[in-house]
C-alpha cells in the first residue's frame, strides 16, 4: 500500500497548483456541482437535516456547494493533505457546524473510529489515487459509518468498459481544455494536462463499471450511476436498513 507521504498530494506546491487551477482541468465542472446540490435536496427531504462527511475534502469546494443550500450543514472534512486542510479552514473561518480531521484514506483504513455516523458521505477526485483492493476496503469503512438509508456519492474519473474508446476519451479531455483555453486566452498552460494524468502513477484509473461491482461487493445497495461525460462521473450506493 502507498503512503500518502510518498504521493504528490503531500508536496504543498502540487497541491497549491490543483486549488489553483482545478476548474481548467475538470470538464463542466459546475455542472457537477448541481448535480450534487441536486442530491443533497433529494435526500434532505426524504431524511430531513443531514450530517455530512466530504471525504478527501481538498479545500472544501464540494463542502462549501452544500452549505450553499443549507448554510446549518453538520459537516466533517478529511483530507490527508495538511495545506488542502488549511485552504479549507480558510475558507470556512468563523463558519458553525464543520469539523476538520487531517487523515489520509491510508489513516482511514488503520482506523476510521474519528469518522462517527453519517447521511451522506461525498468525495470528488480523491478515490482514484487507491488500487482495488484498497478501494473495496474505503468502501466498506464508509458504509460502516453511514446510518441507514444514508448514501455515498462519489465525483471521479471513470474508465471505459471496453478500452477501444480510450483514447478518444483522453481527446474529447484534451479538446474541452483547449476550447476553455481559447475562449479564456489561457494560452498552453494546461494543454498537457490528460496525458500527464494518464502517466501519473498515483492515479489509478479505472473502469466504471469495476467501481460500481466494489461498492456492491462493499455491501450498498441501490448503486447508481447519474452522470457520465467522457472520462468523468458521478455515482452513488445507499445504505439499507436491512443492512447487517
Amino acid at each position: 500500500m502507498e503512503k500518502f507521504e510518498q504521493t504528490s498530494w503531500a508536496d504543498p506546491a502540487y497541491a497549491r497548483e490543483y486549488l489553483d487551477n482545478a476548474e481548467h482541468y475538470i470538464p463542466e465542472r459546475e455542472q457537477l456541482f448541481g448535480i450534487l446540490s441536486s442530491f443533497y435536496r433529494w435526500l434532505a427531504a426524504e431524511r430531513g437535516g443531514l450530517r455530512i462527511c466530504d471525504l478527501g475534502c481538498g479545500d472544501g469546494v464540494l463542502s462549501r456547494k452544500l452549505l450553499e443550500q443549507n448554510p446549518a450543514l453538520e459537516i466533517t472534512l478529511v483530507d490527508g493533505s495538511a495545506e488542502m486542510l488549511a485552504a479549507a479552514q480558510k475558507r470556512f473561518r468563523g463558519q458553525a457546524g464543520l469539523s476538520f480531521l487531517q487523515k489520509s484514506f491510508q489513516d482511514l483504513l488503520k482506523d476510521a473510529s474519528e469518522l462517527g455516523q453519517f447521511d451522506l458521505v461525498v468525495s470528488s477526485f480523491a478515490i482514484h489515487h487507491l488500487d482495488r483492493e484498497q478501494r473495496r476496503a474505503l468502501f466498506a469503512t464508509v458504509l460502516n459509518h453511514l446510518r441507514p438509508g444514508g448514501c455515498l456519492l462519489n465525483m471521479d474519473v471513470a474508465l471505459l468498459q471496453h478500452p477501444e474508446f480510450t483514447d478518444w476519451h483522453y481527446a474529447l479531455w484534451q479538446e474541452w481544455i483547449d476550447l476553455r483555453s481559447q475562449r479564456l486566452g489561457l494560452n498552453d498552460a494546461f494543454k498537457k494536462v490528460p496525458q500527464q494524468a494518464r502517466e501519473n502513477p498515483d492515479n489509478k484509473y479505472s473502469p466504471l463499471s469495476e467501481q460500481l461491482e466494489d461498492l456492491s461487493w462493499a455491501g450498498f445497495k441501490a448503486v447508481e450511476c447519474h452522470y457520465k461525460n467522457g472520462l468523468f462521473a458521478i455515482y452513488t450506493g445507499q445504505k439499507t436498513s436491512d443492512y447487517p
